[in-house]
């Protein structure tokens, strides 16, 4: 028997997980492995996830009704 997804809700996630912070949670996400090495190559090092969020900001703005 499969146990229930407790992180299906983000209010259950920072109740449950350690690592999140005040205002965030944490997603893992998979990323295709030629995706990944081209944002590494034009994100920079250590710059990985402010251009995910970046660039999900710029969708959001972009689909927004």
């Amino acid at each position: 028997m499969r146990k229930k997804n407790i992180f299906r809700d983000p209010e259950s996630i920072s109740k449950k997980n350690t690592s999140t912070r005040s205002g965030s949670v944490r997603k893992n996400i998979r990323f295709e492995k030629e995706l990944l090495k081209e944002i590494n190559a034009v994100a920079g090092f250590g710059e990985f996830s402010a251009w995910v969020k970046e660039a999900c900001e710029q969708r959001l703005v972009r689909e927004k009704p």
